[in-house]
């Protein structure tokens, strides 16, 4: 019966070990008010790629709205019920997941992944849950799209608006398969230091990003090429992990992930 226990206790532990793999950073430093980064900056989905980002979520303990006057409420909790408007395929997880509500002053993480073939196009997410809040009225109540409204007023735009935007269709030249296929980072895994190739593309002009698992971008780069492209990216200041590489140029948008160890 020892040995059942020990192995049932292993078998949990390893289980516990898969999902923890699963579940994203805490940015511990940030202070921009409701979910970041923002989503014109956040790497596209691409049809048929393995899509894996992460989003920030902060809630400030205090907010300020203008109504004639400008007035501070605290901000007691946010409990956010379900995210709706994925593409198909795609779905999310938070840190912490075992509790929905982030309280004043808090932070959790959005982690967003899965594979899709859906169709082209900007897809807006819509939190849904409920905010507690104290005034100089008393304690209320109100939605999130409530809060939303209110930071889009008074906090230039933060909140928990947020679109994920699915690239890759079938276009010019099938550019989501082929763009796709023709980006190579290696070696892979890394210690830090890798090399990014293009091959077999068409005059392409854009940007090289590669974003951490807290969504955040650490590192950019011009891209101005005609059939091959070869840089070199050193990560080796950054934290172990797994980084999105991402090319995104006006034909299309590439992306691979890359484990530094």
């Amino acid at each position: 019966m020892k040995k059942l226990f020990n192995l049932f206790i292993a078998i949990m532990a390893l289980i516990m070990a898969g999902n923890a793999q699963n579940v994203c950073t805490v940015n511990t430093t940030n202070t921009k008010f409701g979910i970041t980064p923002n989503d014109t900056t956040a790497p596209a989905v691409i049809r048929g790629a393995v899509f894996d980002t992460v989003a920030q979520i902060y809630v400030p303990d205090t907010f300020t709205i203008n109504v004639g006057i400008s007035v501070s409420i605290t901000i007691d909790s946010v409990t956010i019920d379900t995210v709706t408007g994925f593409p198909q395929g795609i779905t999310y997880t938070t840190n912490p997941g075992a509790s929905k509500t982030i309280y004043g002053g808090g932070r959790s993480c959005f982690r967003i992944s899965g594979t899709t073939t859906d169709t082209v196009g900007t897809y807006p997410l819509t939190f849904v849950g409920n905010v507690a809040i104290t005034s100089p009225l008393g304690p209320g109540n109100y939605t999130i799209h409530q809060l939303d409204s209110m930071a889009a007023a008074n906090h230039a735009g933060q909140g928990f608006g947020y679109f994920l935007k699915v690239d890759g269709g079938v276009g010019i030249n099938d550019i989501g398969s082929n763009f796709n296929s023709s980006l190579n980072v290696y070696p892979n895994p890394t210690s830090g230091k890798f090399d990014l190739t293009l091959t077999n593309v068409d005059k392409i002009n854009g940007d090289v990003n590669v974003y951490d698992m807290t969504g955040r971008r650490v590192f950019t780069q011009k891209v101005d090429a005609t059939g091959f492209y070869n840089t070199s990216i050193d990560l080796s200041a950054f934290a172990k992990g797994l980084y999105t590489v991402q090319v995104r140029t006006e034909k299309g948008v590439a992306s691979k992930n890359i484990s530094v160890e």
